[in-house]
């Protein structure tokens, strides 16, 4: 077992990616973001108009942190929030024209990321850091319980 637990070790990462992230995008697009903000803005690229309930399943935010980084990226101009007609206890987020002319700038920070985060890896090497990743997150999500099925 390596010296440095894989929470702390991840952490440190998320730390890094976090502030390169943010460097990189503000030289592209002067937009003030952080990564928890471009994970969401990402997510609703993907697929926009959606409820916070699914944005909160998709970024693995819990529903409070979720608010708050929504109520930053509305005060930037980035969402709108808006309540279902057909269910009024529905609010879906809705990126504006800033957000999604973000999207260009913010996929070119993406894949210097990428390339920053690879340097020297092989394609197998790569292959297989995302899979045991993804291994590693489901696992975690299984005993999160987040989606209704913990251990």
């Amino acid at each position: 077992m390596p010296d440095m637990p894989v929470g702390i070790l991840l952490a440190q990462i998320k730390q890094l990616q976090g502030r390169i992230i943010e460097k990189k995008l503000k030289a592209y697009s002067s937009q003030d973001l952080n990564g928890s903000q471009i994970n969401i803005l990402y997510q609703l690229w993907l697929e926009d108009n959606i409820t916070i309930s699914q944005l909160s399943t998709r970024t693995n935010l819990a529903n409070t942190t979720l608010t708050t980084m929504l109520d930053r990226l509305e005060k930037q101009g980035q969402i709108i929030r808006h309540r279902n007609e057909n269910n009024r206890r529905e609010i879906r987020i809705q990126l504006t024209d800033s957000a999604k002319n973000l999207r260009k700038d913010s996929n070119l920070v993406l894949q210097e990321m990428h390339e920053i985060n690879f340097n020297g890896f092989t394609n197998e090497e790569e292959d297989l850091v995302y899979s045991l990743l993804l291994r590693m997150k489901q696992n975690l999500e299984n005993e999160d319980g987040i989606y209704g099925h913990k251990k």
